[in-house]
């Protein structure tokens, strides 16, 4: 089958019709706008057309394109009860800025706004070969959203570049449309990919800090690469890929048989490449659904719109998920024997790799491909900027998927031209903020250094600690966001999300999930902190007391910037292990915590039953809003710390393992906690002082009442936590 060849002249119109209106604030139209609008290629009636038709299915009838005002954010319109509206984006600040003023910029700011973009343009025009329409492509999407983002279109809560990508997006669809004879009754269809497993190939690289980075930055540039290689097979641009949703990505396409066909033969490959490659561990689900031209619109309650569509996309990824690896295992003529025993992958003839343990050592140094990809991407990786992709194997490359190879550079600009990187983090430099705000896939994962440049090792993490030197393994994830993006879309007056929101929606997402925890990890206290791509979720690994105050600053931040929105929250998972501690195992007790903390359910203040939103640590698991007091009695046990003996805490933390055991399982041996819990306080408090009298007396009395008190249901928490404090036991 053939590869058709993306319709590039009509999405380059679409991406410059809005030029005219957006230099209309100057007094000239910038040289560079007007050498590029005069281009005799984008000019052509058909795809003017085309364009045409691409504006009215991506805004509507919407006489004004452009608002003068600020940047108003999405989650201001999801109407999910949020407590504090957060304040709407300055107009000239890059996402997420969420400390910015909100008053209206003053013209002449903008005016210095306008001039710097077009300025950036003018030297596009001139450093670009307007002949090749692919790379001039690549170049004005990369312009467009770099400055885009933070400038409203045709309404105050959508940029400027979700609405010109989107635009751009259907105009190559319906141009692929137009070389198709078949009449479909929706002309758009929405492709969706996910990749399946990412967590737990993560965790098969958990020996060693450097290969455990090198892993999640393999990850987020195979999951990049796999939606360039799906784009280009259907015929798109990779423009076409309108949003991502953590594993997932969304890309729109034309509504024909050969779309459909392109996405099967494709899953078909893909699914054989990754059953040989991987024995299972990495699966990929592909999936597609239909899409009219008035869904795209701001639905009501007889049209659903667009989230209906990514909805029933979502339904359909995940009964993909399910049967993810049956197409590896099904020949022609029924079931391939053969593909059910992983022949290549066997221990008969190499022993276990010395590395994960899950593959066989075929490398000479006893370790598998995998983890000797690692280790060589991790030495590259110190020194690098970015990650570039190529179609063909080059001098130091990595393979990525047949077809895609992969090159750590060491320089990037910090305007670079094109989209073929994925920005890396490193330490504060004035190069990550100068890209922050940039359209470029973002990887935010790095090791700590020292004074002298060396990458700092799990012994030297730990040694920063107070108290005990005990390390902190703390695992991020926003909860459920592929549910709150598809589910709980808009429902105020008018009606559900656009399209063009949705993708701006999971564009503020996106960014709140790599930059907002990068803000964190740039303050002088998280600077010894390591943060690892875990696939979906991201592990910290620093000083186990700053472990706890990193949880709650990044849930405070989350909250500050959605409004303390009750549909987009976030869980967590912490574990404390001496720095000896295996890795492995700290990662996988760590991802347990996790999947604890957002799949145990708890009832909210209306008795609606929730999951998620929650903070797991020391064998308990509460919400986030009782953490605070949870903490504070710490802190003011621990001024008292001289009359409370380590051993009465070893006692106490074993009562709050009997209390779970009622509590959480029913079981009436748990019910011993009450009396002994009574007795120990009595006995071992009697040279206290009045500040601790009211507080093992508070808790005492709670016992007899209806309900018992926050202390006393995380008292294992709390004794284990002042345990740690004491390095001397």
């Amino acid at each position: 089958m053939s590869v058709p060849v993306p319709n590039y002249r009509a999405a380059l119109a679409a991406l410059l019709y809005a030029l005219p209106a957006l230099a209309s604030e100057l007094a000239t139209l910038p040289a560079g706008a007007a050498q590029l609008r005069a281009l005799p290629l984008l000019n052509e009636p058909a795809e003017q057309a085309l364009v045409r038709q691409a504006v009215r299915d991506a805004a509507g009838d919407v006489a004004v394109p452009l608002v003068q005002g600020p940047l108003r954010s999405s989650f201001t319109r999801l109407g999910l009860n949020g407590d504090e509206p957060p304040a709407a984006w300055h107009a000239l600040a890059p996402l997420p800025t969420w400390r910015a003023p909100t008053q209206v910029p003053p013209k002449a700011e903008r005016m210095a706004y306008l001039a710097g973009m077009f300025a950036a343009l003018d030297a596009l025009a001139e450093a670009v070969d307007t002949s090749s329409l692919a790379q001039l492509y690549d170049q004005l999407l990369t312009w467009i959203e770099q400055f885009g983002h933070c400038l409203p279109a045709h309404r105050d809560d959508v940029s400027l570049a979700a609405q010109a990508r989107l635009t751009s997006a259907l105009a190559a669809c319906l141009a692929q449309s137009a070389s198709d004879a078949t009449d479909n009754a929706a002309s758009y269809c929405l492709v969706g990919a996910s990749l399946l497993g990412g967590r737990g190939y993560c965790l098969g690289a958990a020996t060693d800090l450097g290969r455990l980075r090198a892993r999640g930055a393999y990850l987020a540039a195979l999951a990049e690469a796999l939606g360039r290689e799906l784009a280009e097979r259907i015929g798109v641009p990779h423009g076409n890929i309108v949003f991502r949703d953590d594993e997932r990505w969304y890309l729109l396409a034309a509504n024909t048989p050969a779309t459909h066909t392109a996405v099967e033969q494709l899953g078909n490959e893909l699914s054989s490449w990754f059953h040989s490659t991987f024995a299972g561990e990495l699966t990929l689900a592909l999936a597609h659904v239909p899409v009219h031209s008035v869904q795209l619109q701001s639905g009501h309650y007889g049209q659903p719109g667009f989230g209906a569509a990514v909805a029933a996309l979502a339904q359909a990824l995940d009964t993909a998920g399910y049967q993810a690896g049956q197409r590896a295992l099904v020949a022609a003529t029924g079931w391939n024997e053969d593909a059910f025993v992983f022949r290549q992958h066997s221990f008969a003839l190499h022993p276990p790799c010395t590395g994960c343990g899950r593959f066989p050592g075929t490398q000479p140094n006893g370790l598998c491909s995998h983890c000797s990809r690692d280790e060589r991407l991790h030495q590259l990786l110190a020194p690098a900027q970015a990650l570039a992709f190529h179609r063909k194997p080059v001098a130091g490359s990595f393979e990525l998927l047949p077809g895609w190879a992969l090159l750590p550079v060491t320089h990037v600009t910090s305007q670079p031209l094109g989209t073929s990187y994925i920005l890396l983090q490193h330490e504060t430099t004035e190069h990550n903020r100068a890209v922050n705000g940039m359209a470029q896939p973002y990887f935010a994962g790095h090791l700590p250094h020292s004074e002298a440049g060396a990458p700092l090792s799990i012994t030297e993490l730990g040694a920063q600690s107070g108290g005990r030197a005990h390390l902190g393994y703390l695992q991020v994830a926003l909860d459920q966001s592929n549910t709150m993006l598809l589910q709980r879309l808009s429902r105020t007056a008018d009606g559900y999300d656009s399209a063009a929101q949705v993708m701006t929606l999971g564009y503020e997402l996106e960014r709140l999930r790599q930059a907002g925890l990068q803000q964190l990890l740039e303050q002088p206290r998280y600077q010894h902190f390591a943060a690892l791509h875990m696939g979906g979720a991201t592990l910290l690994i620093g000083p186990w007391d700053q472990a706890t105050p990193l949880a709650l600053d990044w849930h405070a931040l989350l909250g500050q910037a959605t409004g303390k929105n009750t549909g987009i929250t976030c869980s967590a998972g912490l574990f404390f292990a001496r720095p000896h501690y295996s890795l492995g195992r700290a990662a996988a007790a760590t991802d347990e915590l996790l999947a604890q903390a957002q799949l145990r359910p708890w009832h909210d203040a209306t008795g609606q039953r929730r999951v998620g939103d929650q903070l797991s640590l020391l064998g308990d698991t509460f919400h986030w809003a009782d953490a605070p007091q949870l903490f504070n009695e710490v802190a003011l046990l621990e001024q008292h710390g001289q009359f409370i003996s380590s051993a009465l805490l070893r006692n106490l933390v074993e009562y709050g393992r009997l209390q779970r055991l009622w509590r959480d399982e029913g079981r009436t041996e748990g019910l011993r906690y009450k009396a002994l819990f009574v007795y120990s306080l009595a006995r071992a408090l009697r040279r206290g002082d009045a500040e601790l009298y009211r507080w093992a007396d508070e808790i005492i009395r709670s016992l007899h009442g209806t309900a018992e008190s926050m202390s006393l249901q995380h008292i294992g928490v709390i004794a284990s936590y002042l345990l740690l404090t004491r390095r001397e036991e």
